[in-house]
């Protein structure tokens, strides 16, 4: 998707009501992560979403670029933007994919709305 395109998902009024933040702390990554639950978006594919930069905390009337998704893919998350500038290093993006692919299953079964946000918390993984 283009930076333009994900700017106008970011204003639907329900986007940010889809969204849970995990902290570095609970993830072992060096940024916050955002968990979405699908909510029977058919245009929207399975995604987690990162904080750019790794420093940022998500503030009103941030860049659409404030927040990354990448995909949930069982083997070889990727990012779903094309032409944006990443803060984060390469090794801090492999970080993130590893993440996602240790926790894949738990991730997946949020997104499809198996089980809520509290149950998936009490599943995922920290990376190290």
């Amino acid at each position: 998707m283009t930076l333009e395109e994900w700017k106008i998902e970011q204003e639907d009024d329900d986007f940010m009501f889809r969204l849970g933040n995990l902290s570095k702390h609970r993830t072992g990554l060096p940024v916050v992560v955002w968990i979405e639950a699908n909510m029977g978006m058919k245009r929207v594919s399975p995604r987690v979403l990162f904080t750019n930069p790794t420093s940022s905390f998500l503030q009103p009337g941030d860049k659409a670029d404030s927040l990354i998704p990448v995909s949930l893919d069982p083997e070889k998350p990727k990012v779903l933007l094309k032409d944006v500038i990443i803060y984060v290093s390469p090794l801090e993006l492999e970080a993130i994919k590893k993440w996602i692919v240790k926790n894949y299953r738990p991730l997946m079964r949020h997104w499809n709305g198996e089980i809520d946000s509290i149950a998936v918390i009490s599943e995922l993984q920290k990376l190290f």
